[in-house]
């Protein structure tokens, strides 16, 4: 997976394992914002189920799901905090984000 230098320092949760990541040229310098990215259903293949990122200010959720090779049609679900919004948001010190591909069943 590529992350395109747009991840500076990720912090990788799950039942299994903690680790820090902190080799990224940015966290040298520059003002950075850190997310939680929370992946649900099938996003969660082959990548994890909640990390924490540092992102340059102003980011947009579209610099989250292009690293994670989702694109913006494939999310049926994107909360902000708990709030429905598209990939054009620009993200915020403390956001955390869920994302949810669609799911069928009934």
């Amino acid at each position: 997976m590529n992350y395109h230098g747009i991840i500076e320092n990720k912090t990788r949760v799950n039942q299994q394992e903690q680790s820090v990541n902190l080799q990224s040229p940015m966290l040298r310098g520059g003002t950075c914002v850190r997310v939680t990215v929370k992946l649900f259903a099938t996003f969660r293949d082959g990548r994890f189920k909640v990390e924490e990122w540092d992102l340059p200010e102003e980011s947009r959720l579209m610099d989250v799901l292009q690293p994670l090779n989702i694109k913006p049609k494939e999310v049926a679900i994107c909360l902000v905090n708990g709030r429905n919004v598209n990939e054009q948001h620009v993200l915020k010190d403390g956001d955390t984000i869920a994302l949810f591909p669609p799911v069928g069943g009934g």
